[in-house]
């Protein structure tokens, strides 16, 4: 599957990710996890290894959150989503910032 918007959840702790790719979402997880078995602090699951979970590894559940064709459309959506939910793994300024004119729309992404 490609072009998605997608959670990463921990299944230790709850903690989640937001993120989006226009690439097959399997190589995108597959990037995720390996960052996270590297226990790699530029990267949002290694980080959450390193610093939550003491280094102690975890199993993680990918859901697809919405699938969107046009990549201005699906960051748009992910950031949406990542101001909805506010995911602790999900770095403060990972997003686009969603400002007045765009939040009446936020009821036609289904959140």
């Amino acid at each position: 599957m490609t072009m998605t918007i997608y959670e990463i959840e921990c299944l230790a702790c709850h903690a989640q990710y937001t993120g989006e790719t226009g690439r097959p979402l399997s190589v995108r997880v597959n990037e995720h996890i390996a960052s996270k078995k590297r226990e790699s602090l530029i990267t949002p699951l290694g980080k959450h290894r390193k610093e939550d979970h003491g280094g102690f590894d975890f199993k993680v559940k990918c859901t697809i959150l919405a699938y969107e064709t046009q990549t201005s459309a699906r960051k748009a959506l992910e950031a949406f989503w990542i101001s909805k939910r506010n995911p602790r793994m999900n770095g403060r300024n990972e997003h686009l910032a969603i400002t007045s004119d765009l939040m009446p729309f936020l009821s036609l992404c289904e959140l």
